[in-house]
């Protein structure tokens, strides 16, 4: 099973990632990050002389297809996750279950602005990946075998599991 995570930066891709493969424990789970498969620094487009992580132009989506194709057939479940995981139809073809985390543009900020892993953003560029996001991350609601969660609430891993099991 291919399983591909998308939401906004913060909204807990990476966590959901992780409990995930914690339930499935037993079998073997491979887990892709998206922000694995950025470009060199010195390709990546800018905004403002600030390099724009979250341009579709930022990420290799040949690589990771490619690595998709590769890991699928070693890992009982493969997860890709990532702001624009769904940006890409050619990998979207891949995906067997998809799950789409939202959190309000509120808590987004709220999260974003002590979020230093990359260092402290400014709030310009905190509102530039919001706009990237609902413009280039984000899938219609409706989109076929799609599960949306709140990352805004807890996350209830049983219904979860009874989606990605159907």
């Amino acid at each position: 099973m291919v399983i591909g995570i998308g939401g906004l930066s913060t909204s807990g891709k990476s966590r959901l990632a992780e409990r995930i493969q914690e339930y499935y424990s037993e079998k073997n789970v491979i887990i892709l990050c998206q922000d694995n498969f950025v470009f060199p620094k010195s390709l990546l487009p800018k905004i403002n002389d600030h390099i724009d992580w979250e341009h579709p132009l930022s990420f290799d989506f040949n690589k990771l297809h490619q690595k998709i194709i590769a890991e699928s057939s070693l890992a009982d479940i493969l997860i890709v996750e990532g702001i624009l995981a769904f940006y890409d139809q050619q990998i979207n073809l891949l995906f067997d279950k998809k799950i789409l985390l939202e959190i309000p543009k509120k808590e987004f900020i709220a999260r974003k602005t002590v979020d230093t892993r990359w260092g402290k953003e400014p709030l310009w560029y905190i509102e530039h990946i919001w706009n990237s996001y609902k413009k280039c991350g984000r899938i219609p609601y409706g989109w076929s075998d799609t599960y949306y969660i709140s990352g805004a609430k807890d996350i209830d891993l049983a219904r979860l599991i009874h989606y990605l099991e159907s």
